[in-house]
């Protein structure tokens, strides 16, 4: 299923000449291209709380290496967000992809790259001033999340679980009682022990206070709370800290 903007692109037939010549979005389309675009970040939102959950339940289990796992995919789509919502988006035709800042007099611009390496390139370019960017370990953190993941799933022979990969992991197995840090203190977004859980829960908190202040996000169904209030949990249920926050975004 293609998202939202490539579809209404498509419709559009911007397809066709865009291969071919340097094109810009029509001032007809700017406004349903903007809708489309934040139809698309509202199910990217919901697909980064979706791996974090993912990710909490691998820690509960001692599978630590796909914990990391899931939460790189948990930045990977909140950084997805965070770009939509400041009106770009990436458009492929075929597998080239193109950049499209929603707005009138915006033209395509040709981008290269795998769509993980190209988002995470336009992020830090967008957001280089702005508190997601910092260091861990001396690398911007959006690439030592990218290194890491790379280590985990193509250098690690065998992964160490059920043991942690030291020194990614220092939780005592009290996940509850740090995600609640998380959510008060970004330092720990930036700390090579602790980011790997902590750095989703901050982008998660500052995309619900600062996107969706006053707004609704129509994919945050009552299935998907149930969902959800299943897998953000503990042994003692539900970490309704994070609960809440979703569910104050349904319809």
């Amino acid at each position: 299923m293609k998202l939202n903007l490539t579809s209404f692109l498509d419709k559009k037939n911007y397809c066709l000449p865009i291969g071919r010549t340097n094109i810009s979005l029509k001032d007809s389309d700017v406004e349903n291209a903007r809708i489309n675009l934040y139809r698309d970040r509202d199910a990217f939102f919901v697909n980064g709380i979706l791996c974090y959950a993912s990710a909490i339940q691998s820690v509960n289990t001692n599978n630590y290496s796909w914990a990391f796992i899931n939460s790189y995919y948990s930045v990977f789509f909140f950084c997805k967000v965070l770009i939509s919502n400041w009106d770009y988006g990436i458009y492929y035709i075929g597998t080239t992809p193109y950049f499209i800042k929603v707005a009138k007099g915006e033209s395509f611009t040709k981008e290269s790259g795998n769509s993980h390496q190209l988002v995470f390139k336009k992020f830090i370019e967008l957001f280089k001033h702005e508190a997601f960017i910092g260091e861990i370990e001396n690398i911007n953190n959006i690439d030592w999340f990218n290194h890491k993941r790379e280590e985990i799933n193509y250098r690690l022979s065998p992964m160490p679980d059920p043991s942690p990969p030291v020194p990614l992991y220092k939780y005592c197995n009290d996940i509850r009682k740090w995600i609640v840090r998380y959510m008060n203190d970004s330092i720990y977004s930036f700390d090579e022990s602790h980011c790997y859980m902590a750095f989703p829960v901050y982008m998660m908190s500052y995309i619900i206070q600062y996107l969706y202040d006053n707004k609704k996000n129509e994919f945050i169904s009552e299935e998907l709370l149930i969902h959800l209030r299943k897998n953000i949990a503990d042994a003692n249920g539900p970490i309704d800290s994070i609960i809440k926050k979703i569910a104050d975004l349904r319809l």
